[in-house]
């Protein structure tokens, strides 16, 4: 997850903060395509299903996906252009990509230890319900 936000974060600086030879655009958007791409399904969903339980997954994904990302979409697309006005478009597309994003990669560092016990509880709760499984055919 680190990896997809900081390379993320970096390919916003480059794509839409500096100038570059016209030549240069092509492949630099067509990498930061490649990794705008691979995050969802790459980096967040796995992340999300490893530490919620199998029944509570779409519900999870529905939450993050549709009420926090629809949200802060919702913001900064009505925030943007207020901004843009005022500062430039160059400025609002460091300060609302490249900063949050960037802030972001560090802030997983925090998020270890929870992710590591909530993947640990899905695990042993998982288990337990397998042992149970088991148990009652035995029976």
């Amino acid at each position: 997850m680190q990896v997809y936000l900081a390379a993320y974060a970096v390919f916003t600086y480059l794509c839409l903060q500096v100038a570059w030879p016209h030549w240069v655009y092509y492949p630099l958007f067509f990498v930061f395509g490649l990794i705008a791409g691979v995050g969802l399904p790459g980096a967040v969903m796995p992340l999300a299903s490893s530490v919620v339980l199998p029944e509570t997954r779409s519900t999870a994904f529905g939450f993050l996906f549709s009420l926090v990302q629809g949200g802060a979409l919702a913001l900064l697309t009505w925030a943007f252009p207020w901004l843009a006005e005022r500062f430039g478009q160059t400025a609002t597309f460091f300060w609302m990509t490249t900063v949050p994003y960037l802030a972001n990669a560090v802030l997983w560092f925090a998020f270890y230890p929870l992710v590591h016990r909530d993947h640990d509880r899905v695990l042993a709760e998982l288990k337990r319900r397998k042992d149970l499984a088991l148990e009652t055919v035995a029976n």
